[in-house]
């Protein structure tokens, strides 16, 4: 695997629209919106240029409760997104980020598994249990054979030693 890195993520990503505001280090404000969210960071739309020479302190998710803000540190931009990554959250942020994030039908949304077939389980069950017997009827001829072998092997040898 040369050159090739994989990166597993922490946490589950969610793509979700929410109205966001960008606060730079030189005290600037942008608006923008999320393209996805997790517990561990967001990426966002680019507003403008200014990600490129100011620095990104925190976001403002604007959520219909309220708006929450988090401190972030830029990971990687792109000429259309920013990938963010939560810095320290208090722990009530964290639980309204939890509650976001979590409370969305699709983060919960399990696969479809296929329908259970009560006939082919019990055929299954029906087989495991004819092999255990088969098998160990099997062993157990295998050894009635090898002691009947082993017998006449002695008995065999018993006799040639008496002539």
């Amino acid at each position: 695997m040369h050159g090739k890195r994989v990166k597993r993520a922490k946490t589950i990503r969610i793509e979700v629209d929410v109205p966001v505001v960008i606060h730079y280090a030189s005290g600037i404000s942008s608006r923008s919106h999320t393209l996805d969210l997790s517990m561990g960071g967001c990426r966002i739309k680019v507003p403008d240029d200014r990600h490129l020479s100011d620095e990104i302190e925190e976001i403002e998710l604007q959520l219909h409760s309220g708006a929450i803000s988090i401190p972030v540190k830029m990971i990687s931009a792109d000429e259309s997104t920013i990938r963010l990554m939560f810095d320290e959250i208090p722990l009530a942020r964290r639980r309204e980020l939890v509650r976001v994030v979590l409370a969305r039908a699709d983060a919960w949304i399990q696969p479809p598994k296929p329908q259970d077939n009560p006939f082919r389980s019990l055929l299954t069950i029906i087989r495991c249990v004819f092999e255990l017997f088969w098998l160990t009827w099997k062993d157990k001829r295998a050894a009635r054979r090898a002691r009947s072998e082993e017998a006449r092997r002695v008995n065999g040898s018993g006799e040639d030693n008496a002539i």
